[in-house]
């Protein structure tokens, strides 16, 4: 009796596992039947759309990224353009590197520091009324007609008065350690008005920091649009008023050597020069001036977001349009 039920039980398992199996196989069969797994692949593909489409859309992005970033750098130097005022006067200075006999060098106090000795402190000058770069001409004729014969500044107006040298990376330069920028404002008559002297020094930086910046410059350095030299700017008067009844004329920059460089007849290695006079600035475009590089890497880079923002506020509103018509 037990081994009937026994069998009647298991003849029960075997009908419902292999209905279960008649079932399923029936469902299979149905899906196929209407395309469920053929759907399924086919979205996939649908999905994948290739290599080529992705590189074209990355190409898209970078190309429209780039755009962003040069009109963002484009623009703000439109903005420097506009808000620094320009220049008054821009002169190129040529120094004499010949020695002089008995040259007098007084100090901030007046005080003679050198006298009577042959040194070699290089000087320039200028005259702001002549068109012509300093030299000597002995027929009147010779020389070409002023552009002015009264002024070149505003009276009563404020200006500034700055040197730029380009010092070439020499062992001169490098050992030479401080150096004094006397700068001598003189009116017609070569009368002195002002006289300031400022202390520089060629920039230092360590061997590495050098290795590094010439090794970014490698490719301009070789090709000559670089050259191995450091830009050096001496802010020789602030506040200069120009005076109604002494108005500026000509400008002398002699380049002081330390007393150790003055007995050793080492002076200081300028590849070129310039004088810039301008109006004076105020806080705001003082701070854009000295902070140059600074300002300009932020600026642009606030410039670039607020593009990339505007870009993609009209891109979405383009798409939303498109799906409401």
């Amino acid at each position: 009796m037990n081994t009937d039920a026994l069998n009647e039980r298991v003849q029960q398992l075997a009908f419902r596992a292999a209905t279960s199996a008649v079932e399923r196989m029936q469902r299979y069969q149905d899906f196929s039947s209407h395309g469920y797994f053929h759907d399924r692949m086919d979205s996939t593909r649908e999905k994948f759309v290739g290599i080529i489409p992705v590189l074209k859309q990355i190409f898209h992005f970078l190309f429209i990224g780039t755009f962003l970033m040069l009109l963002s750098i484009a623009l703000y130097g439109f903005f420097y353009f506009i808000v620094m005022p320009p220049h008054a006067a821009t002169e190129q200075l040529h120094f004499d590197y010949t020695c002089h006999e008995t040259h007098i060098h007084r100090n901030v106090c007046n005080e003679t520091i050198i006298e009577g000795q042959k040194t070699c402190s290089p000087a320039a000058a200028v005259d702001m009324f002549a068109q012509h770069s300093p030299w000597e001409a002995f027929h009147a004729d010779l020389q070409p007609p002023p552009k002015t014969s009264t002024r070149i500044l505003k009276v009563q107006q404020h200006y500034f008065l700055e040197v730029e040298l380009q010092l070439p990376e020499s062992n001169a330069n490098s050992q030479l350690g401080m150096f004094g920028v006397e700068v001598e404002l003189q009116k017609k008559g070569r009368e002195p008005l002002a006289r300031s002297l400022r202390s520089a020094r060629f920039p230092h930086e360590t061997n590495w920091i050098g290795a590094i910046r010439k090794l970014i410059c490698l490719v301009p350095l070789l090709l000559g649009a670089l050259k191995e030299s450091r830009t050096v700017v001496v802010p020789a008067f602030r506040h200069y008023v120009e005076h109604e009844d002494h108005p500026l004329q000509r400008i002398v920059v002699r380049l002081v050597s330390p007393s150790s460089s003055w007995q050793n007849d080492i002076p200081v290695e300028v590849i070129t020069g310039q004088l810039r006079i301008g109006k004076e600035l105020n806080i705001f475009q003082l701070i854009l001036k000295e902070w140059f590089w600074t300002c300009y890497i932020v600026g642009s880079t606030i410039i670039f977001f607020t593009l990339s923002l505007l870009v993609l506020v009209a891109k979405a509103m383009l798409d939303a349009s498109m799906k409401a018509a």
